[in-house]
């Protein structure tokens, strides 16, 4: 099945980097001096990831990850925990203005047109 994401669906990838700046300007309020590793490291995406896999797999971040972002795992890890919410909210906005097109309801919605048209 045909993935919809911002590559194989140009309305849905418009719309998402149209709204990029409104994305991380949300994650640099909740990030506080987390924002600064954001900015130096790509962006919440990649710093979030990174602290969530190291606050999964129990690693000790290095000394100077703590000091860039003046928290500890354990405080990163909320942050980041705050930023993906808000995020996941704004995302769910943007899909439901598309009217659900990268969600499961259009495929439902394609599945149940089928199944009609080999009813009929």
């Amino acid at each position: 099945m045909l993935a919809l994401d911002n590559d194989n669906c140009p309305l849905r990838g418009n719309a998402r980097a149209a709204q990029e700046t409104h994305y991380k300007t949300i994650a640099d309020s909740l990030a506080g001096d987390l924002a600064k590793v954001f900015d130096s490291h790509g962006g919440f995406e990649p710093v979030c990831s990174y602290v969530n896999w190291a606050y999964t797999e129990s690693i000790e971040m290095n000394a100077q990850f703590e000091i860039d972002a003046n928290m500890t795992l354990d405080a990163a890890y909320g942050k980041c925990q705050a930023v993906y919410r808000d995020i996941e909210k704004e995302y769910g906005g943007l899909d439901a203005s598309l009217k659900f097109i990268s969600t499961n309801d259009i495929r439902t919605n394609l599945k149940n047109r089928i199944v009609t048209w080999i009813n009929e």
